[in-house]
């Protein structure tokens, strides 16, 4: 799935079609963070798609600068939830 995605991201095919595989490549991911946050025993903080999607636009590298405008106007946009070279949510410790 994050290899396919990625791949029509990184494609030539129009706008909406690179989203939609850029939102492939970040299910992936957050079905990743959502897995280790069930066996970390905080699955109910975790953030929901949309709002990982939110939160994990800075990690993304350059090659998505364009798509991430979209992801922006779409879903929002929450920096510094993620860390950086990290696609992993954690709760913030208290």
């Amino acid at each position: 799935m994050k290899r396919d995605g990625r791949e029509q991201a990184l494609s030539s095919a129009n706008l909406e079609l690179r989203v939609e595989g850029l939102l492939l490549l970040l299910r992936g991911w957050f079905d990743r963070s959502l897995s280790k946050a069930i066996f970390g025993n905080y699955w109910r903080k975790h953030p929901s798609f949309e709002l990982y999607v939110a939160m994990i636009q800075d990690i993304l590298s350059g090659n998505y600068a364009e798509l991430k405008t979209a992801l922006k106007a779409k879903y929002g946009y929450h920096p510094g939830e993620i860390a950086a070279g990290d696609s992993n949510w954690y709760p913030k410790s208290r």
